[in-house]
């Protein structure tokens, strides 16, 4: 099936009517029809779409970077979005690099930060292929981005990357979404499309998919996590969880070192 096609059938199922789990089943059986790519490029349109009025660091980041990142600290922040909790290590002295993967909201961060008098890097691109050869004393994932990131081969190879770039008593910061449980057909149908169309994404238990038909352009994806696969994929990495605690009923943040 060519890209085009494989489109042109993901958004009509996309946009189907119905009951609830009929719209569900049509949302993750042309899911499967996607590529990475495509993925992406709809988590851009969701992101830049997103109006995020909030400003300051939430209360459980607070209360995690007081403990974890001291003044001076060389930081690294994926999934810095517009600024918000870039804008808020800068003010507490701390050296950070932003990375963002949407050009539009990399921009803006810029400026933001621009606008306080603390000029920032910025560096527009997805966590799946940054390389630099910068070292940091902590790695931390924004607010839930790791759980955004697709599949589980390419969340532990960013992890392992980024452990050639953690310095010897470094640490990492990742917030994520526990698991909820839905219907197991749901991730069935989105692995028989991608299996018909030998698309290059595998859906995983844990997978969840959402977005409103008045946006479809946009999709929404969130790896859901069970109970130890956060640690596990941190270990595959190189990584040790260190500290694992609940942040509400679904999320939680966990803090590992080298």
């Amino acid at each position: 099936m060519s890209s085009s096609l494989r489109a042109r059938v993901y958004g009509r199922l996309r946009r189907a009517r119905g009951p609830s789990r009929w719209r569900a089943a049509c949302l993750y059986l042309g899911a499967g029809l996607l590529t990475v790519s495509d993925f992406r490029s709809l988590s851009v349109a969701r992101w830049e779409a997103y109006d995020d009025e909030s400003t300051g660091l939430l209360p459980w980041e607070d209360e995690v970077y007081q403990a974890v990142i001291r003044p001076r600290d060389r930081v690294l922040l994926i999934g810095c979005g517009t600024g918000r909790d870039l804008l808020a290590l800068r003010q507490r002295g701390c050296d950070v690099t932003g990375l963002e993967q949407s050009t539009s909201l990399a921009d803006e961060a810029r400026r933001t930060l621009a606008r306080h008098g603390l000029p920032t890097l910025v560096i527009a691109e997805p966590i799946e292929s940054y390389a630099s050869q910068d070292t940091f004393d902590v790695i931390v994932f924004s607010h839930f981005t790791y759980s955004y990131v697709l599949g589980m081969t390419s969340r532990v190879g960013s992890l392992a990357r980024l452990r050639e770039r953690v310095l010897p008593a470094g640490r990492l910061i990742i917030s994520y979404h526990g698991l909820i449980r839905q219907s197991s057909l749901w991730i069935l149908l989105a692995r028989v499309s991608s299996v018909g169309v030998r698309s290059d994404w595998w859906p995983e238990a844990g997978d969840r998919l959402y977005g409103p038909a008045s946006l479809p352009t946009a999709l929404g994806f969130e790896h859901q996590f069970s109970p130890g696969e956060l640690a596990r994929e941190c270990r595959m990495a190189g990584f040790r969880v260190v500290r694992d605690e609940p942040i509400s009923s679904y999320f939680r943040f966990a803090v590992a070192t080298l």
